[in-house]
């Protein structure tokens, strides 16, 4: 799995994927988590097919580490827009 952090609309979101993503099929599969956890439980969420053999993305959410959000944030700033900006 490779974490890197993408910068959005002043957020420093943490993006996990697969290291050999670009090497996987089929539609991407977009994780983003919960209140309580972080980008990096997302994988263990899926199955172990899925997991191994899948194109997955998750995304840590902004001010959940290893994410970080801008000064004034509110979660008004997240929408659909911002999401497909992400994944660019």
């Amino acid at each position: 799995m490779t974490l890197r952090h993408h910068e959005v609309r002043g957020h420093r979101l943490a993006v996990l994927r697969p290291a050999d993503d670009e090497r996987r099929q089929g539609p991407p599969v977009v994780l983003i988590h919960g209140i309580l956890v972080s980008v990096r439980f997302a994988p263990f969420l899926l199955p172990e097919q899925l997991r191994q053999r899948a194109r997955w993305t998750a995304i840590g959410l902004p001010g959940h580490a290893p994410s970080v959000a801008p000064a004034g944030f509110s979660r008004a700033d997240v929408s659909a827009d911002w999401i497909a900006d992400l994944l660019g």
